[in-house]
Parts: structure tokens; C-alpha cells; sequence
């Protein structure tokens, strides 16, 4: 069998494996993102977009396996490196096959070793804390102060009430006279 034809097949496989599944994403006939998610239901959940882009002597050759979408901007860039090579080992394991559907599965399989909860709070925190830590507390004392201010009034209690104003001075006011 020809490589075009079978990609062309892996294609259909694809398609089929995944139909219906919202976390899979054909972006073209080479192109395919899955979101890899853990199956943790807490708002800790750990995830990230991978996208395998087929070269053109796919499978033959591993694919390209990128993390560089604006979906896994939380993750820091030693992470994605680790990620990539990870599955670069996998692929290659799998040359002369197709592969796209084995590495989505082996990410999925291996989310907690690939993404570990530890490293990805110590990271978040540092940077949260390396972007401006003098700024940021100003603003939170400032919201804090204004929270506080506003306690127990309704949303919008300062908000001008527009239409009782142009109610009471009509709509010449705002029409020029001539």
C-alpha cells in the first residue's frame, strides 16, 4: 500500500474513532489537535491541546508534534519540551505505522506523568508572582476597598438612570435648535 493511500485510510479511522468526540479536531487532511484531558472532576483538572502534523513521508517519518496553541499557554515551556519528547520516543517506536491515533491515546493514558500537579501550581505561582508583585497588590487592595465600599448595595445602585433623565428634560435638549 501506497503512503498516500495510507493516510488517506488513517484518515477515515480517524474520523470514525472520534466522531462525536468535541475534544478531537481535524484541522486539515494532515493537521489533527486532540485535548487531552485527566479524568480528575475537580477544577484542578489538568489539560492541554496536542497537535500531530503529518510530514510528507508520514508514517514512515514521525509527525510533527507540537503544544505551541494559544491553548496551552498555562503551560510552561520546560513542560511542553518534555511533553514533545516523550511522544517523540513514542512515535518513533511506531514508524512504518500509523501512529496518530496510538500517541493521542498514550498522552491520554499517561496525562499525570506528562502534566504532574506539583510542577504545574509551583509554576503558575512563580509566574503570577515574577509579573509585577507590587502592582498586583495594589490592585487587589484597591478592589478589596471598593468591595467593601459597595457592600450590600445592589449591582448598578451608582449607575446614571438614563432614560428618567431624558425623561425629564425631553429630546430637545439633545436636538440643536436652529
Amino acid at each position: 500500500m501506497d503512503l498516500q493511500a495510507q493516510t488517506d485510510e488513517e484518515v477515515e479511522v480517524l474520523l470514525s474513532i472520534y466522531s462525536g468526540d468535541d475534544r478531537f479536531r481535524k484541522i486539515d487532511n494532515r493537521t489533527f489537535q486532540y485535548r487531552v484531558e485527566s479524568d480528575d472532576t475537580s477544577s484542578n483538572s489538568k489539560s492541554f491541546m496536542l497537535q500531530i502534523k503529518w510530514t510528507d513521508n508520514y508514517p514512515e517519518a514521525p509527525p510533527d508534534i507540537s503544544l505551541d496553541i494559544f491553548y496551552n499557554s498555562h503551560l510552561p515551556d520546560s513542560v511542553k519540551d518534555d511533553i514533545r519528547s516523550r511522544l517523540q520516543e513514542e512515535a518513533n517506536v511506531w514508524l512504518g505505522s500509523a501512529m496518530t491515533y496510538t500517541l493521542f491515546e498514550y498522552a491520554k493514558e499517561n496525562i499525570d506523568t506528562l502534566l504532574p500537579a506539583g510542577v504545574l501550581l509551583q509554576t503558575n505561582r512563580e509566574d503570577k508572582e515574577q509579573e509585577n508583585p507590587v502592582s498586583d497588590s495594589v490592585s487587589k487592595n484597591v478592589q478589596f476597598a471598593l468591595d467593601n465600599a459597595n457592600a450590600g448595595k445592589p449591582r448598578g445602585w451608582n449607575w446614571v438612570d438614563i432614560v428618567k433623565h431624558l425623561n425629564q428634560t425631553g429630546a430637545s435638549s439633545l436636538v440643536p435648535s436652529t
